[in-house]
């Protein structure tokens, strides 16, 4: 405690403490302030790089499903009406019962 009582009478430790109290603390304020600009800045332009990020994706999704709707979706169509055709000529009096049973399981569904 003396140690601290003997500091706060020499002049260098008050000139110190001046110095601390209006110069320092100005300059800490003032990158304080440039930090959290700099900090804000960065977000901003990443949230805009992943929001145009995420609207290519979105973009992309939505031509890919019209692709799919307008080439895919007539095969797969064609692809079951053509089992379904397979389906009612095949003879069904040849297969088991069991067989038969479970295939029209399968298709029920």
């Amino acid at each position: 405690m003396e140690f601290i009582l003997e500091a706060l009478k020499d002049k260098d430790t008050l000139d110190l403490i001046e110095m601390q109290q209006f110069v320092m603390n100005e300059i800490y304020l003032t990158l304080k302030e440039k930090v959290t600009e700099s900090t804000t800045n960065y977000y901003n332009r990443l949230i805009t790089q992943y929001k145009g990020l995420f609207s290519a994706f979105i973009a992309l999704m939505t031509i890919l499903f019209a692709i799919f709707l307008i080439f895919g979706y007539s095969r797969i169509k064609d692809s079951m009406w053509r089992t379904n055709l397979t389906l009612k000529i095949m003879p069904l009096d040849l297969l088991p019962k069991q067989c038969l049973s479970e295939m029209k399981s399968f298709f029920k569904y």
